[in-house]
């Protein structure tokens, strides 16, 4: 038979309100009775409704790490979504944080409102990961009365943070690296339409172009994924040669690997007859031969900044509602000097 409350409060010989009380962390409990209360619970086998806790308001605070579209998105690769998690969880635990994984579709967002399911849900904020302009929570989140901090996806309300890369930033940096090497005909593999980051992907290059009175070759749509891309690189490779353009820069490092093997499937090199860039800083990028010119995007330092500023969010806190996490260009051979 399960261990009752009231079993608790019978062997301390206190009230059921007094125990309750002592396991939401009420201050107005003597230290020696919560003491008794926490030996006796121990001894009975009894475990607090953690339910019950949440709703009270007191002790752990519960949030949701939503991942829109993980399942039907090519862009959120395990590696990403692994990395980004272990920052929040590193952020949660020593912080009293609880954090629960929901995978919502586009489709499930229209079913129930943001505040719906984080009312349904018991939970006192979220993150958002994964986030397109064109989803349902992308509209409810600028009215939301919830906190809620969004990574990579820029959201404007009242209660909304925002993590995020410098895309355009980072892109032109890319570029400029690309230039330095005499490359001037660029093909860009991009990912996804309505993906903001890609759209910011593409300004950073297009903006680096200019600035050398260049312009961009052709603005290809992968919707991330490498097996498309490699098609694409290899379309292009049969009908150009290498009398078209020099390198392939690519909008994440899994289009990146298609555009590799497309080239070596074409007899090519890359590295020597095309170069080849990524974004993301995937460990499977670091593993190829060349390996893969990249920028790594710091996921899990993205998710421990997510959860630093909902929590700060959540207790009312004063802090900055946008912050960029610094990237890093990784370099290797898979951007050669063009002849």
């Amino acid at each position: 038979m399960a261990v009752l409350i009231k079993d608790v409060a019978k062997a301390v010989g206190v009230s059921v309100g007094t125990v309750s009380r002592a396991f939401n962390g009420y201050s107005d409990i003597r230290e020696e009775t919560k003491q008794a209360i926490l030996a006796a619970a121990k001894e009975l086998g009894y475990v607090p409704n953690l339910n019950a806790k949440r709703l009270s308001g007191k002790g752990c605070q519960t949030m949701a790490i939503i991942l829109a579209g993980f399942m039907a998105d090519r862009g959120l690769t395990d590696e990403l979504v692994i990395k980004m998690l272990r920052g929040a969880c590193r952020y949660a635990i020593t912080h009293d944080m609880e954090f629960a994984v929901y995978v919502l579709s586009s489709e499930q967002q229209k079913e129930k409102s943001f505040e719906q399911f984080c009312g349904e849900h018991s939970l006192t904020g979220a993150m958002c990961f994964g986030l397109k302009t064109t989803d349902a929570y992308y509209e409810n989140l600028k009215s939301s009365q919830t906190p809620c901090v969004t990574v990579d996806v820029l959201v404007e309300g009242k209660n909304i943070g925002y993590v995020g890369t410098d895309d355009e930033g980072a892109f032109a940096e890319m570029t400029e690296l690309v230039l330095s090497h005499n490359h001037k005909r660029v093909v860009f593999l991009n990912g996804r339409r309505n993906a903001t980051v890609c759209a910011r992907r593409l300004a950073g290059l297009e903006k680096a172009l200019r600035s050398r009175n260049l312009t961009l070759e052709e603005n290809y749509y992968t919707d991330f994924n490498a097996e498309r891309a490699q098609e694409i690189v290899s379309e292009y490779i049969a009908q150009h040669g290498t009398d078209g353009a020099s390198v392939f820069m690519c909008a994440s490092d899994l289009i990146a690997l298609g555009a590799s093997n497309a080239i070596r499937k074409s007899g090519y090199l890359t590295g020597k007859d095309f170069a080849v860039t990524g974004f993301d800083g995937l460990h499977i990028a670091s593993l190829t031969d060349p390996a893969i010119t990249t920028i790594n995007q710091n996921m899990e330092e993205k998710g421990y900044a997510a959860a630093e500023m909902l929590h700060a969010i959540i207790d009312c806190r004063r802090v900055p509602r946008q912050r960029l996490i610094p990237y890093t260009v990784v370099r290797s051979e898979s951007v050669g000097f063009h002849h």
